[in-house]
């Protein structure tokens, strides 16, 4: 399951799928996608993300750069969009939750296929603030809505906005856009960053983060603070892939030597930890495409049926 950045659609996932994803009834590609992740599951877009053209200039100015930025990275049918500011709280409870409920939904898909003698495992996959996101979430998580996870994946995690702010822009010129996103977002400096729940992050749950020396985004050292604490609580499956030369949007895009190293590690902590225990390593049994067959679970789970559990869950709570 793949959550997305900041100021981006779930369409962002094509990003680490050669194959592209669905997305509103299109299949959304980048030309030079690797295949980091595989059999990408399509969840319910963030709230805060609305396909529709709005006439306020904030949101014009959004769907502008939207188009410019599928022309910039060669992408297509990514259709554009804007972001409601009103709804975004970078990491905080909202954008969990809806994390949170999208997974619980595709562990009940799971416990079904299990049922049926065909048992899957899910990695958690987030970029940026969806790394953040994923971190917290997954932090926070109970054992039980850990029965089918194998795995969490985590590009460029922050340890605070606060951080971020301050490496982007200076101590005194990032709190003052810290003011504005506090005035202009949900964003509340009472929420738990990533940093303050990596000490309850589960020990049992592999997880690997992944940086670059040129991302000027999020600085390597944000990401290290919250390594650091996995590994002062002597955390037993921490995996760390720094990369050399890409930018904090484009960590999968490319030929470079960074990004075949991003997909041959990726390949081998599959092997490692996904793939089933009797499988031989061979490029046959290495998942190759993003590409999904009707057995793959984004094949079993569309935006109607997550809706429907959803709402099945509401229901239930009542």
């Amino acid at each position: 399951m793949f959550s997305q950045g900041m100021w981006a659609s779930r369409g962002q996932a094509a990003k680490y799928c050669r194959g592209g994803i669905e997305v509103n009834g299109a299949r959304v590609t980048y030309s030079n996608a690797n295949d980091i992740i595989h059999n990408p599951v399509v969840y319910p877009e963030l709230p805060q993300v609305s396909y529709e053209w709005a006439w306020n200039p904030l949101h014009i100015v959004m769907q502008f750069m939207a188009y410019v930025k599928t022309w910039y990275y060669g992408s297509q049918n990514d259709t554009a969009y804007h972001i409601d500011l009103a709804r975004v709280d970078v990491a905080g409870p909202n954008e969990v939750a809806h994390h949170r409920e999208s997974w619980l939904a595709i562990n009940r898909v799971l416990d079904q296929e299990t049922q049926r003698g065909h048992p899957k495992k899910l990695v958690l996959f987030g970029t940026s603030r969806g790394a953040a996101t994923t971190f917290t979430s997954v932090a926070i998580s109970t054992e039980q809505d850990r029965r089918h996870l194998s795995l969490v994946v985590l590009e460029a995690p922050f340890d605070s906005l606060e951080k971020v702010l301050e490496y982007q822009y200076g101590v005194d010129v990032g709190g003052f856009f810290l003011t504005l996103v506090k005035q202009h977002t949900n964003f509340s400096e009472t929420f738990e960053s990533p940093a303050r729940v990596a000490w309850r992050f589960p020990l049992t749950v592999p997880v690997i983060f992944v940086t670059s020396l040129a991302d000027i985004v999020v600085h390597r050292n944000q990401t290290q603070r919250l390594i650091d604490i996995l590994k002062t609580r002597k955390h037993p499956a921490l995996h760390h892939l720094q990369l050399n030369h890409s930018d904090h949007s484009a960590m999968s895009l490319g030929q470079g030597p960074d990004q075949l190293t991003y997909v041959q590690y990726m390949a081998d902590m599959y092997d490692r930890y996904v793939l089933p225990s009797s499988t031989t390593t061979t490029p046959e049994t290495k998942p190759q495409s993003c590409e999904s067959t009707a057995a793959d679970i984004d094949a079993l789970l569309r935006d109607d049926d997550i809706d429907a559990i959803l709402k099945d869950d509401d229901q239930e709570g009542e």
